[in-house]
C-alpha cells in the first residue's frame, strides 16, 4: 500500500462520511508530517547506533589491554613454573634431607658415625 492511499484512509476515518475526500494540501502535509517523524526517529536510532559503536570500541580495546596482560603474565609465569617443576622432580630422586632443629657452622655428613672428635689433655700451668 502507497503512502498516499494509507494517508488518505486515515484521513477517511477522521473525517465525517458526509465530508469531502482530503484535499491535495492535506496529505501532503500530513506526508511531510509523517516524513518528519521518520527523520527524527532516524536521527534517534543513528545517535544511538552510535553511541553503541564507541561503546564497543572502548570494549574492543579494553580486551586487547587485558590480552596483552595476560601475555605478560604467561611469559613471567611459565619459565618460574617450570623453575619449580624440574627443581621437584631432580628433589625426588635424592634420600630425603634431615631435619634439623638448628643452623650448624659446619655441614653434616650423612656419614655422622664417621665424625671422630679428638681429644687433647689439659695443659698443666
Amino acid at each position: 500500500m502507497s503512502c498516499y492511499n494509507f494517508i488518505t484512509k486515515v484521513l477517511h476515518r477522521r473525517k465525517y462520511v458526509t465530508e469531502m475526500p482530503p484535499s491535495e494540501t492535506e496529505v501532503v502535509q500530513s506526508l511531510k508530517k509523517l516524513l518528519e517523524d521518520k527523520n527524527r526517529e532516524l536521527k534517534l536510532k543513528e545517535e544511538t547506533i552510535a553511541l553503541l559503536e564507541k561503546e564497543l570500541d572502548d570494549k574492543d580495546a579494553i580486551i586487547k589491554h587485558l590480552h596483552n596482560e595476560i601475555d605478560k603474565f604467561r611469559q613471567v609465569v611459565k619459565p618460574i613454573t617450570q623453575k619449580i617443576i624440574t627443581k621437584q622432580l631432580n628433589l625426588g630422586d635424592e634420600k630425603p634431607r634431615i631435619k634439623r632443629q638448628a643452623i650448624s657452622a659446619e655441614p653434616l655428613n650423612e656419614a655422622v658415625g664417621d665424625l671422630h672428635i679428638t681429644k687433647s689433655p689439659k695443659t698443666a700451668t
